[in-house]
């Protein structure tokens, strides 16, 4: 009995391509046809997290530098520009108009810092989704997918308390971890508005507003510093439930 005429995989050809056969013969009609990937394994997620976290903490530690530099630099300029509002302001230079001349290192060194923690924060976005990604694999329950929770570090007003729900959601209900991520959000917040405040008290009190950039400094190291630690914590919770799923 013959085989009936239609597309059959290809004896000759690349697996995957299919060829016409008409009923008595192979034809030159060769159809490719796209094989779905094999899903990817939850070892694979983790190497590809493991790689992104080395960078993720440098980077961390980068930024625990960068914003210090960059907000004492920008004291330096908020102290200038006060003393230019009082200077115009005041009775005894009504005649003249003060000048404000940005100083070329300080300009340079605000430039960079803003580069390096620009930088800092694409690679923490890049293993925000690895970890994610591996988070799910491993089945631990999440609020957000991986890209969401990306995202939600770049939506205006949610983000101010949807990173922290996603990385929580990288260790499951209950985990320790779960203490020390609350401490890097907590950190970073106040280290975020202390600035903000600071910029507010500048024209009254110039002392004021750099013990608060001081501060905002500390915190800014404080976040950093603790962020390194959410992130090695997360690469050890996960290698840890990728061999346990290995082992059964």
């Amino acid at each position: 009995m013959s085989t009936p005429a239609g597309w059959y995989s290809d004896p000759t050809g690349d697996p995957g391509a299919m060829r016409w056969w008409d009923g008595e013969a192979w034809t030159a009609h060769v159809a490719v046809t796209a094989l779905p990937p094999p899903p990817e394994t939850a070892a694979a997620t983790l190497s590809r997290e493991s790689g992104v976290a080395r960078a993720a903490r440098i980077a961390a530690l980068a930024t625990a530098v960068a914003m210090p530099i960059q907000l004492i630099v920008s004291a330096v300029l908020l102290s200038q520009m006060a003393d230019v509002f009082r200077k115009i302001f005041s009775k005894a230079h009504h005649d003249v108009t003060p000048s404000f001349r940005v100083n070329p290192f300080l300009s340079l060194a605000s430039n960079v810092t803003s580069l390096v923690t620009f930088a800092a924060l694409i690679v923490t976005l890049v293993w925000v989704h690895a970890a994610a990604t591996t988070a799910a694999r491993i089945r631990i329950p999440a609020r957000r997918s991986p890209g969401w929770a990306v995202g939600g570090f770049l939506i205006p007003v949610v983000n101010l308390w949807w990173p922290y729900q996603s990385v929580c959601d990288l260790f499951p209900a209950g985990h320790p971890a779960r203490r020390v991520v609350a401490r890097w959000w907590a950190l970073y917040l106040c280290a975020t508005f202390t600035p903000v405040i600071a910029l507010a008290v500048a024209f009254a009190s110039v002392p004021a507003a750099l013990a608060l950039g001081t501060v905002a400094a500390a915190l800014y190291v404080g976040a950093a510093l603790t962020l390194r630690q959410v992130i090695a914590m997360s690469l050890t919770t996960h290698a840890e439930l990728v061999e346990g799923i290995g082992t059964r």
